[in-house]
């Protein structure tokens, strides 16, 4: 029994290490190199749009049918702010200028922002940093910069933070000057945080231009203009270039995306120039997948505008690989729906955020596998008429069990009673 269980472990753990059979990927693209190191291929509309929209479904193998681990890296633009400790060391006044004075102790790294608590409302008020490295002698670090206050219907806009050059001076003298408008005195300070501002450039992937089609509609019961955008598929995208000939403009606009019975708006504000002439304006938004765009623009007893193509958009997707060891061509497949995420653990020796893009390599034109077998339908789809056959034969079987049952309680009735 034991040897038969070890034989059932084994069998069960081949059976999840083997390949998987290609035949379930509908597409695939071919791409050119040389087995000399790390490269990266990204994306294109075709493979973008033909793979699911978390790219779980994709696969690399090389001209010897070897699986080719990778990792997917998607290069938004990144902004992080991190704490860096520091202890305050006073507080004072200069007439209306507050002052706090910060040690940054045995810290050694880089430091760019402060990060201000200030006590009052409805307030503009003018800030500069200085720095130190003994805390007698000071450099201006950033002076006039400005932190805000603002609150008005219910909505409120707060500024508090303040950019400065990378700094590794340990000590910082923050001075904020009271604001005319609104303060008799200086103003109060209640607490001084000090950050690193890190930001990591993103990759933006333009699509191919679209030359939108426009009907006149009523938005709000307004003269306006409803432009239709098909998308090379459904690829991601967070802006829009349009290219508007009639300037100057100020028209009210918003974006949905999806179908006729499936619109949502992503976007909407106020599309203007107050150039003359040909213009490009810049939609942005939060990262979306759409085959169809609709752009609504009012436009009241204006003109519509003249918009003469529409670029789409958005976060480059490339795929990073080690190429040491492989056979050329490589072959990037994808489209199956069903697949499960690779996860693989070369993802873990590639960083989150790439600082530098390795050697890029191109995507061809992609082609249709010809090997794929598309799934089989469920057998009630391809055998219709199989639920009526079972049906018959259920209640077939059950008059049957009827029919013995009927005998029996006639068998039953007429037995002979038992004697007095």
């Amino acid at each position: 029994m034991r040897s038969f269980l070890c034989l059932l472990l084994c069998a069960a753990s081949a059976a999840a290490q083997d390949p998987e059979t290609l035949t379930h990927w509908p597409f695939y693209q071919q791409l050119e190199g040389s087995p000399d190191g790390r490269y990266a291929v990204e994306l294109d509309h075709e493979a973008l749009g033909g793979s699911r929209t978390d790219q779980a479904d994709l696969r690399l193998y090389d001209a010897s049918g070897r699986e080719v681990p990778y990792a997917l890296r998607v290069r938004r633009r990144v902004l992080t702010s991190d704490i860096v400790e520091a202890r305050e060391l006073n507080r004072s006044t200069r007439g209306e200028t507050a002052l706090a004075t910060l040690d940054l102790g045995d810290y050694q790294g880089v430091h760019n922002e402060v990060e201000l608590d200030l006590a009052g409302g409805n307030f503009r008020r003018s800030v500069a940093v200085e720095g130190s490295d003994d805390g007698q002698s000071w450099a201006t670090l950033t002076d006039h910069a400005l932190v805000f206050r603002f609150s008005s219907s219910g909505r409120s806009v707060d500024e508090r933070r303040v950019r400065y050059p990378d700094s590794r001076y340990r000590y910082l003298r923050v001075l904020v000057s009271s604001d005319p408008a609104v303060d008799g005195a200086a103003p109060t300070i209640r607490e001084v945080k000090v950050r690193l501002h890190t930001e990591a450039e993103g990759v933006e992937r333009q699509y191919p231009q679209v030359y939108p089609i426009r009907q006149p509609t009523r938005e709000n019961g307004r003269p306006a203009s409803e432009i239709q955008i098909s998308m090379p598929g459904a690829v991601p995208i967070d802006s829009l270039a349009l290219s508007v000939g009639n300037a100057p403009f100020s028209r009210p606009y918003r974006l949905l995306a999806g179908g006729p019975d499936s619109r949502r708006e992503i976007a909407s504000g106020v599309l203007a120039s107050d150039e003359q002439g040909a213009t490009d304006r810049v939609i942005r938004f939060e990262e979306a997948f759409a085959k169809e765009l609709t752009l609504r623009i009012i436009d009241d007893r204006n003109p519509p505008l003249d918009i003469y193509n529409v670029t789409p958009a958005g976060a480059a997707r490339q795929v990073v690989f080690d190429s040491d060891g492989l056979s050329f061509p490589l072959r990037l497949y994808y489209g199956n729906l069903e697949a499960a995420a690779p996860n693989y653990d070369y993802d873990s020796r590639v960083p989150a955020i790439l600082d530098e893009t390795p050697p890029l390599l191109y995507l061809e034109p992609r082609q249709d596998n010809p090997d794929y077998r598309p799934p089989q339908p469920p057998v009630t789809e391809r055998a219709p008429w199989l639920i009526y056959v079972v049906l018959g034969a259920a209640a077939l079987a059950l008059l049957w069990l009827l029919r013995g049952v009927i005998r029996e309680a006639s068998r039953a009735e007429t037995k002979p009673g038992d004697p007095a």
